[in-house]
């Protein structure tokens, strides 16, 4: 019973910082990198660089611009359940005069909300797993691997659909587990057909393993034909419609976002791509441990050992779980490993493999809650406080660390700041990282391609130049970097350098010298 009441006050706890954090986060940018102030700014953290895309598009269509990019451009780099959904809350705020700052505010307060919703679906694919309901430490477990676990929290908190996601593949994996055990009546099916459709809405990739899934049960003759080809038709009914929209903007039926971040890897990178690739798989098999996506090195030595615990334990409980439920999970988790392949080869960014395979949350968080609460109760309970007490202190020194410290921040925040405090309202800005500062700034078009499918067509031709000049764009700004996509005759002869360093000390701004006179 103590823990109970314990764990209700974990829940409240947690409200309370998701409360604070969206309500004494500030306004406006950092100065520079390093910051001494107690909350972080909210153009900085939690919410990443890729979450403001999402953010700006929600913000135009709920401010009855459509589903647009700044300058009304049409856009498919986004996913549509989570952006529709943003726009809904855009929408009433927009009603009661409010603006962006109090936008990004309700979307901390939201993402906590998506997080508790992840916790109750946890907990009841833990119970549901197991042979016996009795298990007294599920419904603590639960609390602390998913609400004062960091690796969750960023997923849930950065902006993007990631939590979103999670939550759709838990309800659609339950579901499923639920029902194949039993008969699989019509109704069954369509409610089945509708979780893959909205899951795939929350991410396009969901796509693979979804398909992969209906496959297998149609080989072990667990569905008939008939019954896939109804599960296909309504989850058909879903996607249908954004695939039309998305190929009346790109004539392809793939979004920009998954064009710009898809490539074939080169030598160079393939010793970061497995690092971050292996880094990324172990992190949801372990617990409360985080590093970092950079000091990787930290995260696996100490790794091995927690595995290796982890692993000893689940051989020596994994007669606790129901043979029919557990061997529809297993499935579930092998029908997403050619998606862990295809990131692994194709993604052009492979530090987005932290959120790209949070997936494997879905399947780790139900084995480690029910296979340590049954070793809990049969063997150590006297350790139950000391994982209390672990879990709490990792998860604050993380958020310290990462939100509250002054440890280097974003330096697309410092230089949005820069930006919008330099340059002229009215000056049209060629940003190619454009997330920041083109959700705070509506003079920013986006040139990489991501949100902007017209700026994709002219630099896979190599004349991106023409696509700026035709927009007649004033300004360009990105890191020195990133200007190796335009022809260096192309800047010395039509651009100036902005005579001010950017505090960032990685970007650059071009402007075009005709506008020398006006800046």
């Amino acid at each position: 019973m103590k823990y109970s009441y314990f764990n209700a006050a974990l829940i409240v706890l947690f409200i309370l910082f998701v409360s604070a954090l969206s309500f004494f986060s500030h306004e406006g940018f950092p100065k520079s990198e390093s910051s001494s102030i107690s909350f972080p700014f909210l153009s900085e953290k939690p919410i990443t660089e890729d979450g403001y895309y999402a953010l700006t598009v929600a913000w135009n269509i709920g401010s009855g611009k459509g589903i647009t990019y700044n300058y009304s451009g049409e856009t498919t780099g986004f996913q549509p359940l989570y952006v529709f959904l943003l726009s809904v809350i855009a929408k009433a705020l927009n009603i009661f005069g409010w603006g962006k700052i109090e936008f990004v505010r309700a979307v901390l307060l939201f993402s906590g909300l998506l997080l508790l919703i992840f916790l109750l679906v946890i907990r009841n694919i833990s119970k549901f797993l197991l042979a016996a309901y009795d298990n007294k430490y599920v419904g603590l477990l639960s609390t602390l691997l998913v609400l004062f676990n960091y690796k969750v929290f960023l997923n849930f908190f950065n902006g993007l659909e990631t939590g979103l996601y999670l939550i759709f593949i838990s309800l659609t994996i339950f579901y499923s587990i639920r029902i194949i055990s039993n008969d699989l009546k019509l109704g069954n099916l369509f409610y089945l057909g509708l979780l893959l459709g909205l899951t795939t809405l929350a991410r396009i990739d969901f796509v693979l393993p979804a398909f992969l899934f209906l496959v297998y049960l149609v080989y072990k003759r667990k569905m008939k034909l008939i019954q896939f080809a109804y599960v296909i038709f309504i989850y058909s009914l879903l996607l249908i419609p954004w695939l039309i929209y998305v190929f009346s903007v790109t004539h392809s039926f793939i979004p920009t976002s998954v064009l710009v971040q898809s490539a074939v890897p080169s030598f160079y990178e393939f010793h970061y791509r497995v690092d971050q690739l292996v880094h990324s798989v172990l992190n949801p098999f372990v617990p409360f441990y985080f590093t970092g996506l950079k000091s990787t090195i930290l995260f696996y030595i100490p790794s091995i050992f927690i595995l290796l615990v982890l692993y000893k334990i689940f051989l020596a409980e994994k007669h606790i779980y129901k043979l029919e439920q557990i061997r529809i999970f297993y499935i579930w988790g092998l029908s997403f490993i050619p998606l862990i392949i295809v990131y692994g080869i194709y993604s052009s960014v492979p530090y987005f493999f932290f959120r790209y395979l949070s997936f494997l949350l879905v399947f780790t968080l139900p084995i480690l809650i029910t296979m340590l609460g049954d070793y809990f109760v049969n063997h150590r309970k006297e350790l139950v406080p000391s994982i209390i007490l672990l879990a709490i202190i990792l998860f604050s020194v993380n958020c310290y660390v990462g939100l509250f410290s002054a440890r280097k921040g974003s330096s697309l925040a410092v230089r949005a700041d820069f930006l919008i405090k330099n340059i002229p309202t009215g000056q049209k800005i060629g940003i190619f990282q454009s997330g920041i500062a083109g959700f705070y700034s509506e003079d920013v078009v986006n040139l990489d391609g991501k949100m902007n499918f017209k700026a994709l067509e002219y630099a896979k031709k190599g004349v991106l130049d023409k696509y700026i000049d035709s927009l007649k764009i004033d300004i360009l700004l990105e890191w020195k970097e990133g200007f190796v996509l335009l022809r260096k005759s192309y800047l010395e002869n039509n651009w100036s350098k902005f005579p001010e360093t950017v505090p960032d000390n990685r970007s650059i701004i071009y402007l075009r010298k005709k506008q020398l006179n006006n800046i």
